[in-house]
C-alpha cells in the first residue's frame, strides 16, 4: 500500500480533511481521495522518543492498517508529544484500542 509523500497531499489533508483527537496521544486527519486505494502517513516528532520507539509505533500501525479494507482514503496519524517514558510504556493492546477507535471514527464520518 502506498503512503502519502507529497507536500501537496499533506496540505490538502490539513485544509480540506477532517481532524479528530482519538486519545490524548493520537490524532488523525483524513480525507477521501480520487485514487482507488488507501494511502497513509505518520507524523511523529523526534520528541516522541528515539528511533526504536518511533519505528515500533510505525510498524504496529502498518500492521493494523493492512487489515483495514476501506479504499479511497488519505489518512495521517499524528502522535502527540508526551513525556519520553509514555511511549516506552505503551502496550500493544492500548495501541490497538486507539487505532480501532480511530478507524471506527473514520468509518462513521466518511460514509
Amino acid at each position: 500500500m502506498p503512503s502519502l509523500k507529497k507536500k501537496s497531499d499533506f496540505e490538502s489533508l490539513r485544509e480540506k480533511g477532517s481532524f479528530h483527537h482519538v486519545t490524548n496521544w493520537l490524532a488523525i486527519s483524513y480525507l477521501k481521495n480520487d485514487v482507488d486505494h488507501l494511502r497513509w502517513a505518520w507524523t511523529i516528532s523526534r520528541k516522541v522518543g528515539n528511533s526504536v520507539i518511533r519505528n515500533r509505533l510505525k510498524r504496529w500501525g502498518r500492521e493494523f492498517v493492512r487489515e483495514f479494507n476501506e479504499n479511497s482514503l488519505d489518512i495521517n496519524f499524528i502522535f502527540k508529544i508526551k513525556d519520553k517514558e509514555f511511549y516506552t510504556q505503551l502496550t500493544r493492546e492500548d495501541f490497538n484500542k486507539a487505532f480501532q477507535k480511530s478507524f471506527k471514527q473514520i468509518l462513521v464520518t466518511s460514509r
